[in-house]
């Protein structure tokens, strides 16, 4: 904990986005661990998306932003 491995994680895939290789995923193993990330992302700007109504948000698949999401929500 705390050593910066969630910024570097969302680092990585935003510099994905920028280079044209999307969509990017960032998969959490829990809804506690999703707000962590959320919470960094939003502290560091970088842009993310949730799924609402149990559908991808256009900015995921367009490569406009990183889906931030558990993997329940996958399956």
């Amino acid at each position: 904990t705390g050593e910066g491995k969630t910024i570097v994680g969302l680092l990585l895939l935003q510099s994905k986005l920028n280079e044209g290789k999307s969509p990017c995923l960032y998969i959490c193993s829990n809804n506690y661990l999703v707000d962590q990330v959320k919470s960094q992302a939003t502290e560091f700007g970088v842009p993310f998306c949730e799924i609402k109504n149990d559908e991808l948000p256009d900015e995921f698949v367009s490569g406009e932003k990183i889906l931030i999401t558990n993997a329940q929500m996958l399956f």
